[in-house]
């Protein structure tokens, strides 16, 4: 991974792609998303949906020999959509079919059964907002997280406290596309990049050039980047599509209930796939807590640094703000 200063449009999402984002307002919901434009290029096949508020964007640029995604590249990134779209139906609280709606009405009183991919993803959050020192949290409706306040195993999932429920808002894109790319490999593609509204991004291959704020450039290559913003809005500065015009400022530091003192501008997370197959879920858990946890020099922090530098040693995790390129996690 490179990442360096260069003169790029802030606008700019993919270099070289053209994203659809801002041609997509109009097909969110809370069903199944349609596929919302298609393209192909001689070397790249491009595939967009709505989905989780924001618009998925798969595209796919090399293929092993003789696999299926060689044979109908399309159809691979398509599938990939599916995935997201699953998990896009699973994932939404405020759907009565969904599986966070179905865990939130029974785990306060018994346990509730989940499939074994769900429960991994409660894991994930769990650990997740403890290395976060709670910075990040999965919860709604306690005044203060309490990452052991969710227990989630191959039997199901259980809340040690009534007053809570789960909201996997700042995770599910994550999730999602880390699904997505498992499938993309068992399909034989080799070279490729997902990306969820510009803000989350995990790249099989590449290297593929991405521009956030500031003029700094990030050449992905197999590795996961996920961009944290204040305002609702993405690195690039664009108001997020599912997000009401002039909202007031999101970062809410959950361990006060209170907005977040002097939050970046943005705050980005870049990952190794190195073996670890939750990548792209573990940047978005990050980027997010860094909003809060910054400045991170706090000694309230230490707890973060530990499992951010454990993080970096095994999976070159590293994180980044405007006012330092290298950020926690990069040096010992």
């Amino acid at each position: 991974m490179d990442v360096r200063q260069g003169r790029h449009d802030r606008q700019a999402g993919v270099s070289g792609a053209s994203l659809a984002t801002d041609a997509a307002a109009t097909v969110l919901s809370s069903e199944r998303a349609a596929t919302v434009r298609e393209r192909r290029t001689e070397d790249t096949t491009t595939l967009a949906r709505a989905a989780m508020g924001t618009v998925f964007e798969v595209l796919i640029a090399g293929t092993a020999p003789g696999s299926d995604a060689e044979a109908d590249p399309l159809a691979a990134a398509e599938a990939a959509l599916d995935v997201i779209s699953d998990w896009h139906q699973r994932c939404n609280r405020y759907d009565p079919a969904s599986i966070v709606s179905h865990v939130n009405r029974i785990a306060p009183h018994a346990r509730a059964k989940v499939d074994k991919e769900f429960a991994q993803l409660l894991t994930q959050a769990s650990l997740g907002s403890k290395a976060t020192a709670s910075a990040f949290d999965f919860t709604a409706g306690s005044p203060k997280p309490d990452h052991n306040a969710v227990w989630a195993d191959t039997d199901g999932v259980e809340f040690r406290r009534p007053d809570i429920a789960i909201d996997l808002g700042g995770i599910a894109k994550g999730w999602a596309i880390d699904a997505a790319t498992d499938l993309l490999r068992e399909l034989g593609v080799t070279r490729a990049l997902i990306h969820g509204g510009r803000s989350s991004f995990r790249a099989i291959g590449g290297p593929w050039p991405i521009n956030i704020e500031h003029d700094i450039t990030i050449q992905l290559e197999n590795q996961a980047l996920s961009v944290s913003a204040p305002h609702h809005r993405n690195a690039h500065g664009e108001t997020d599509l599912a997000s009401p015009r002039n909202a007031t400022p999101h970062v809410i530091d959950p361990r006060t209930g209170k907005p977040a003192p002097n939050p970046p501008a943005w705050a980005a997370a870049i990952m190794n796939d190195d073996g670890f197959p939750w990548i792209a879920t573990t940047v978005d858990i990050w980027s997010t807590g860094l909003l809060v946890l910054h400045p991170i020099e706090q000694e309230s922090h230490a707890h973060a640094h530990a499992e951010a530098r454990s993080l970096r040693d095994l999976f070159g995790l590293r994180l980044i703000t405007p006012s330092r390129s290298n950020q926690l996690g990069d040096h010992p």
